[in-house]
């Protein structure tokens, strides 16, 4: 196992923090293409819209044999490695259940695992083989699409608000926050039935129980990178409902508001004239 990295870390290992255990990972960090090489099993694990960006290390680690696991948020994971993968590559999509931040170089902490899901078949059997007795457990599914949009729903749930107010999980459940969040959620998974998701009042429910259990502290990726100054998946999760809306013919007014408000956010704030 090797972990490809944007740059060296100081630290030669990676300690993993998961409650109360400590574990420390001498797992091999490489931060230039050229020092990889090809190996059977890739596991893409960026934001969606740093794809591109990875698509160096697809080169250097992919061959004949080699199946990519694209495990990111959001629709059509396939769609978006295609254009840098070889046609003959085998391909997996992948949903991560794993809420992790990084506390300092090298040091990890994961505040809850429910593992990969990904579609039944071969290369799905393959990496639960590959993973079995490790600390991420892998769930296979014969239903991808619907599995993919209760993610998004999920990740919609709490990641955009969260990230347009500057603050964390505890806002959603606000008595002015809580039924815009509850209305966001149903129309997105109108949009997902429409698009051919199976999906019932309990998986709006389930985003909802889920608000409840977080503590009111917990932070969310996409606060995270608003913080920090960095590129937020606004296209992966808020776009993605939008552009399904729009390819069935459906309306998602909250959804498409909060695309249009997100977006700006992200611009270059304009550079204002002093007054006269």
């Amino acid at each position: 196992m090797v972990l490809c990295a944007r740059r060296h870390p100081e630290h030669p290992t990676v300690r993993l923090e998961r409650g109360d255990e400590i574990h420390d990972l001498p797992i091999p960090i490489i931060s230039e293409p050229s020092a990889a090489r090809e190996v059977d099993w890739a596991l893409l694990a960026t934001k969606a819209h740093q794809t591109a960006g990875a698509a160096v290390w697809f080169r250097a680690l992919m061959g004949w044999g080699t199946t990519l696991t694209v495990v990111q948020n959001g629709l059509n994971h396939l769609d978006r490695v295609a254009p840098y993968v070889l046609e003959s590559a085998g391909v997996l999509p992948a949903l991560a259940y794993v809420a992790a931040e990084t506390v300092s170089p090298g040091r990890v902490r994961q505040t809850f695992d429910e593992g990969l899901v990904v579609p039944a078949g071969p290369l799905g059997e393959g990496l639960a083989d590959l993973l079995d007795g490790s600390f991420l457990p892998v769930r296979r599914t014969a239903d991808f699409v619907t599995e993919s949009w209760r993610k998004l729903l999920l990740n919609l749930a709490l990641n955009p608000v969260t990230a347009m107010t500057g603050r964390p999980v505890g806002m959603l459940r606000g008595a002015g926050v809580r039924p815009l969040i509850e209305a966001l959620i149903n129309e997105a998974a109108n949009v997902g039935r429409a698009a051919g998701a199976n999906l019932s009042p309990a998986d709006v429910d389930g985003c909802l129980a889920l608000i409840d259990s977080l503590p009111a502290d917990y932070g969310t990726s996409m606060l995270s990178d608003r913080r920090a100054g960095r590129e937020m998946e606004t296209e992966a999760i808020v776009g993605e409902v939008v552009r399904a809306a729009d390819k069935v013919g459906m309306p998602a007014p909250r959804s498409h508001t909060l695309l249009v408000l997100l977006r700006a956010l992200e611009r270059p704030a304009p550079v204002l004239a002093p007054a006269a």
